[in-house]
């Protein structure tokens, strides 16, 4: 846990996680200060004056792009990012593809226009956790409007909401399931229903 008093470098904010970025973001968009943030990495909170602690928000230009895409399934499941020891049992599904993308500090805090096109292709988002108890990748399928996956042993802080289906078991693809997860995304991890 640290707290960030965020500052202009070269005219820049830097950020360290993904999801300082995403909670200074969200805050500027529905016009809050963002200029001082705390962050709980690994449990995936954030705090700021104006909200106290809640769970990691997405930022409304992410949700907008990926709202716009078609979410015509062709494809039964999609990983892309890096494949450890850990996640071995990804390589078992069609669909899965190595990338360094979120961990090369280049592109980390772009958007993978490509990912969320090809995330909304799938019935499945295979979603393992890494460091963390808990995963973006959950999230991303969940906002594409695909049914996460997670591996035998994972354990994500924030999945009994939500419908998934486990590595091994049997994977229906439901839409109603599909929308009920993206509602409750919405609720729970958005700043859109936030009021001060």
């Amino acid at each position: 846990m640290f707290r960030r008093f965020l500052s202009l470098f070269n005219g820049e904010r830097k950020y360290k996680f993904l999801q300082e970025y995403f909670f200074a973001t969200a805050l500027e968009e529905v016009q809050l200060p963002n200029d001082t943030i705390e962050i709980d990495h690994y449990h995936g909170r954030c705090w700021s004056p104006e909200t106290d602690w809640i769970p990691l928000v997405f930022p409304e230009k992410i949700l907008t792009f990926v709202e716009s895409l078609p979410k015509e399934k062709s494809r039964d499941y999609f990983f892309r990012g890096f494949i450890s020891t850990n996640r071995d049992w990804l390589r078992n599904y069609s669909g899965c593809e190595s990338s360094d993308y979120g961990r090369n500090s280049k592109t980390k805090f772009k958007m993978d226009k490509d990912y969320y096109c090809s995330m909304s292709s799938a019935r499945f988002g295979l979603a393992p956790v890494g460091d963390c108890p808990w995963s973006y990748r959950f999230f991303e399928a969940v906002m594409c409007h695909s049914i996460p996956i997670l591996g035998k042993e994972d354990e994500d802080v924030f999945s009994e909401d939500y419908h998934f289906h486990r590595d091994g078991n049997n994977h229906e693809f439901n839409p109603e399931f599909c929308l009920k997860n993206y509602q409750t995304f919405l609720k729970n991890h958005t700043l859109r229903n936030f009021h001060r």
